[in-house]
């Protein structure tokens, strides 16, 4: 078994987050615990991670965290990546509970957790 890791991520707008998160699903090194989300459209966000998460055939929880910064920003637009979403798919593995609790949960149930913060720290 691989390092305890929740990858917290703004994926969505580029490809560089949709990449960490492959290369955290597929490392042997890791044991991906959860994904976390922030920062705007965190439903559509929450949905990229669960889409590219099944699309490899695995189940990984998925916690939609703030859509906004520390001093209170929200961007208003949707996540370019977003267009790859269909409006009838199902997402079986997005939390109802928020990321901050799952980050919380997750550290104070595994020792040795790592947090990977690759996104605007606020579920942090």
């Amino acid at each position: 078994m691989g390092k305890p890791l929740v990858l917290d991520t703004d994926i969505g707008d580029d490809i560089d987050d949709a990449f960490a998160l492959l290369f955290a699903l597929k490392c042997s090194d890791l044991e991906l615990e959860a994904v976390t989300v922030v920062w705007g459209d965190v439903e559509a966000r929450a949905k990229l991670a669960s889409k590219l998460i099944s699309t490899l055939g695995l189940k990984k929880p998925v916690a939609k965290g703030s859509p906004q910064s520390l001093l209170g920003f929200k961007p208003g637009w949707k996540p370019c990546q977003a267009e790859v979403l269909k409006q009838d798919e199902a997402f079986p593995n997005i939390l109802e509970t928020p990321a901050w609790n799952i980050v919380s949960e997750k550290a104070c149930e595994i020792d040795g957790l790592h947090l990977v913060s690759i996104g605007p720290m606020t579920n942090v």
